[in-house]
Parts: C-alpha cells; structure tokens; sequence
C-alpha cells in the first residue's frame, strides 16, 4: 500500500498516471451513479410490502396533513405498535415530503418513494468515489470502490424498500460527512467547515441511530493523522487537542447531545423495550447465555463476510431457527474470530505505517457492532439492510487494496462490479410483495420461522384461505411439534389465527372455533382482548350448519 498523498491530481506509488487526472475521477463518478440507477431499477414496479404499510402507507403522520413538528416528537413505530424504541424524524419528514410532492392524499404510489431511494443510493455510491480518491490521491480506488458499493446486491433490502430509507439516507450523509473530513489538514478549516460537519452527523442520526457510530472512526481520522506528522517535531498532545482535536469535534459532540436530548423527550432514558415482553423467535439474544452472548456476534460477522462474497446466500428475512445464537466453537464462529482477529491486526498495521487507509478497517470493524449484536440494542436478529453502512467501509478497503495492482487492479474491480449486476436484478423483485418475499424466505432457508408464519398471514391477506390454512398447518407442525430448539423457544399462536380467520372467511365454524379455543388459551397470560365477535361467528356458522339438514329433512317430506 502506497503513502497517503491527499492532494488531488498527484500520482501514487504505483505510477497510475491514467487515474491521476479530474477527468478520471469524473468518469468514475457518473459512472457508479449510473450504475447505482440501473443496479436496482427493476423495484420500481414493487408494491408496498411489509414494514412499509404499517411506516409509510398507514402511518397518519405520512398520509395525514398535520404540522411539520410532528415528526420530531413522534417515534419511528406508531404509537403502540412496537417495542422498539426508535427515533428518526429526518427519514419520516422524508416520507411526508414524498407524500405531498407526489400529491398527497391518503393513497400514496410507492413509485415515487422508490425513485427517492435510488437518487439517495446514487448520491452515495458517488460520495464512495470521492473517499477512495481523497484516501490515495488516484482515482482508480474511487472507480473501483464506487462500482461495487453501487451494484452490489446487498444493498436491495435497504435500496428497494420503503422502510429501507433510513439506512440509506444514514448512509449516504455518512458518506459526506467521511469525505469532507478526509480533507488535506493544509487546506484548512474555517467555523463553517466544522459546522456543516456538525449539520450532516446530526442529519444523518436522525435518519437512523447506528450513524452515531461514525464519530470513533472520524476521532481515529484524527488520531492517525498526529501519528503520521513527519514534517517538523510533532505537536504535543495538549496543543494538539486544543488546536486542531477540539475544534473538529465540539460541534460533533453537540449534534450527539442535541439528538439525544430530543430522543429523551419521545422514550426517556429508556433504549429498548422491556425483554420480558418478547419472544426468542424474534429476539433470540433476549435470552441468551453469556456464552451465546460472546460468541453469537462471530457468528454474525462471518454470516455479513459471506453475503458479501457470495450473493446467492443472502435472504430477505433472517431467522431462527434456520440461523440459531453461537453456543460453542463452530466452524462459522472460528471463522468470524479469525475475520476479527485479521481486522484488528490490519488496523494496527496501518497505524504502525500511518496509512490512513487503516481508518477505514476500523469504521467497517465499528459500524459492525450492532449487525452482529456486539451492542445489545438491537430488538431484532438479522438483516441485510443493516448492512449499508459497514459496507461503505468494506467497498473502500477493497478499492484501496485492488487500486494498488494498478489498471489490472481497477478492470478487476469493474468487471466484479459487473458480475454482481444481475444478481442485483435478480433479487429486487423478491422484494415486490408478501408473498414474493416469504416465499423467497422459504425457498432460501426452509427451516425459518418469520418466513413460514409471514407466508401464511401473507396469504389470508391476499384472501388465498386453503393456501394459508396449508401454510399455517406446516407452521404448527415445524415450530410447535417439536422441541429441539430448546426450553426458550415456546409453541406460536399466530398460525391459529390464520386458520381461525381462514376457517371464518371459507364458512367453517366447528374447525374455527377449534382454532379460536387454541388461540386464546395459548394467550391466557397475555392483557389481550378475547376475541368475543370471531366467537359469536363461529358459532353462528355451527348453528347454521346444524339447522340445514333438519331444514333439508322437512322440506322433503
């Protein structure tokens, strides 16, 4: 790897003039742009599905007219609808603005909450570029980091989703905020440089919790640039802190301060909900051992190293017990110390030799903390779409590193990117409905608990009752008739009220009622309302049932 050299236009140790020129960086840059657009244009034609109807197609405060200072005193869920507690008021101000430059109204087209999606993922993919090139001074990692993040099939979930807005609005004001802080320390930094630092980290945490994560790797930026001060004695610490450290990092400490201050005045000090509220088929680690705890995050990370390697691994839903919390040392969790412990060791390679570049190891390392449940504050197991922000770092590593093989270095770089495409294309309309999705869940990983009972609710919503009555028995079966998932994972209500809702639709009482005694009792310790209207149809349906052979006999005689 190459000296840092942050001044454009400069050549880099592997005489890559052909990449050293505007031009260059120019092309680079339309070129991911593009390629961001045609990577996941194929979503524009999906519906609303999942997390979006209940955040953005049925959320009043989106559909609904109302003062704009709703969306800083509400809470990412509904009200009541969730245990999370999540606050991004910048990403449902987005929502609102997507509403009413569409029309307004309560009947929303998700097309143009799409095309808003892929103009962000755009605009990122080009602030990819311009990290690359402001790290080594050469274009050829910003072409190459650039295409990859703009392709790569990862990235669907958060792309093409609704509700995947926050990670890439998170990520893209991440991306900006990176690179005007990898600006050359000699150009200088006036009040307005440290401001719109401030500006963009307090932004871009009110799109999504995990950017304040990005303020440790902006403090290492700083920290690795002291190490590297060759040019004259090196400042002391003191004079150091006071003259360069505390300017660039008051404001940031104050956009942190502002957005908790506000969070606090939605939940209070609390962070999450109360786990004693949830089951261990969606939050599996609200049980967990201290063994599970310690190695369950390895598990994770070599799960995050292999969807970014191989694409035909991803699913849209992960999900116990297809993918179970670490207990002991399986291959997958050496695995994922062996990528920790190479993360870790390349780090403090990079500080030993000042290469900036190292700084970029450790904001992938960090911004992993909470995909791979090293932070418990996470109310969910897995998903894709958490995995945006990392992958902006892994993208810029890879463009480094590939960069330093020169012209043969950047057209492998490209041509991955290319083979990545169609995977891309492939895996967005997995994401066009329910249905599309569940059934994609199942196919990939047959053993999934969301992805079964998704499936089955998906169908009695689409008014397909045999199918979800199907769905729900093979639910029941898997999940309930066995208990080799362990004490923790206890028998699921939710396919009976497929089957009872099925049973009602299709005119069954008795089996309905079945459903509905089954249901209930396995809620009897819940506060839930009893479901009394379902009953009294049930057993409308049984006494219409058993008056029409005395009818039938009366009628012939």
């Amino acid at each position: 790897m190459w000296p840092l050299d942050l001044r454009p236009g400069n050549r880099d140790t592997c005489g890559m003039t052909v990449f050293s020129g505007r031009w260059s960086l120019g092309l680079a840059g339309g070129f991911s742009v593009i390629l961001a657009v045609v990577a996941f244009w194929p979503s524009l034609s999906n519906g609303f599905m999942y997390d979006d109807v209940p955040l953005v197609a049925k959320n009043p405060l989106v559909t609904e007219a109302g003062s704009w200072w709703r969306f800083w005193v509400e809470p990412w869920w509904p009200r009541g609808s969730s245990l999370d507690k999540l606050y991004r008021p910048l990403t449902m101000w987005s929502y609102r603005a997507n509403a009413v430059l569409a029309g307004g109204g309560t009947e929303l087209d998700p097309r143009s909450f799409r095309l808003t999606n892929l103009g962000l993922h755009a605009l990122a993919a080009l602030g990819v570029v311009l990290v690359g090139w402001r790290l080594t001074g050469s274009s050829a990692a910003g072409w190459i980091s650039g295409s990859l993040f703009a392709v790569h099939p990862v990235h669907t979930e958060a792309v093409v989703t609704c509700y995947g807005r926050a990670e890439v609005l998170a990520g893209c004001l991440v991306v900006w905020l990176v690179f005007r802080y990898l600006r050359p320390p000699g150009a200088g930094r006036s009040w307005r440089w440290h401001l719109v630092n401030a500006v963009l980290l307090l932004a871009a945490v009110m799109s999504k919790e995990h950017a304040a994560l990005i303020w440790p790797v902006l403090f290492s930026i700083d920290l690795w640039r002291w190490r590297r001060m060759s040019a004259g004695p090196r400042p002391g610490w003191r004079l150091w802190l006071n003259g360069a450290l505390a300017p660039a990092h008051v404001g940031l400490v104050l956009a942190l301060a502002g957005f908790f201050l506000l969070r606090y005045n939605v939940f209070g000090w609390t962070y999450v909900g109360d786990m004693t509220q949830v089951r261990a088929w969606e939050v599996p680690m609200a049980e967990a051992t201290a063994a599970e705890r310690l190695l369950t995050p390895f598990r994770l990370g070599w799960i995050t190293l292999r969807v970014l390697c191989w694409p035909a691994a991803l699913c849209p839903v992960w999900s116990v017990p297809a993918t179970m919390p670490a207990g002991g040392l399986a291959a997958d969790v050496v695995g994922g110390m062996v990528l920790v412990v190479g993360g870790v060791v390349l780090v403090g390679l990079c500080w030993r030799r000042g290469w900036l570049a190292g700084t970029m190891v450790l904001g992938g390392l960090v911004m992993m903390l909470i995909p791979a449940q090293a932070l418990a504050v996470t109310m969910w197991w897995y998903a894709e779409r958490w995995l945006y922000l990392p992958s902006v770092f892994a993208a810029v590593v890879v463009g480094v590193a590939l960069a330093r093989l020169g012209v043969a270095g950047c057209g492998l770089g490209i041509s991955l990117a290319f083979l990545l495409l169609p995977s891309s294309w492939q895996y967005c309309p997995v994401f066009a409905s329910d249905l599309a999705m569940n059934r994609e869940v199942i196919l990939r990983q047959p053993d999934s608990f969301q992805g079964r009972r998704n499936l089955a609710l998906a169908l009695y919503e689409a008014e397909r009752y045999e199918e979800a009555i199907q769905a729900a028995r093979e639910c029941i079966e898997r999940f309930n008739g066995r208990a080799s998932h362990g004490p923790r994972f206890k028998p699921v209500e939710e396919p009976y009220w497929v089957l009872l809702k099925s049973y009602l639709a299709l005119g069954d009482g008795a089996r309905a009622l079945e459903a509905l005694d089954t249901y209930e009792a396995m809620r009897a310790h819940l506060p839930a309302p009893r479901l009394t209207e379902e009953r009294r149809r049930a057993l409308a349906l049984i006494t219409r049932a058993s008056s029409r052979p005395a009818a039938s006999e009366a009628s012939g005689r």
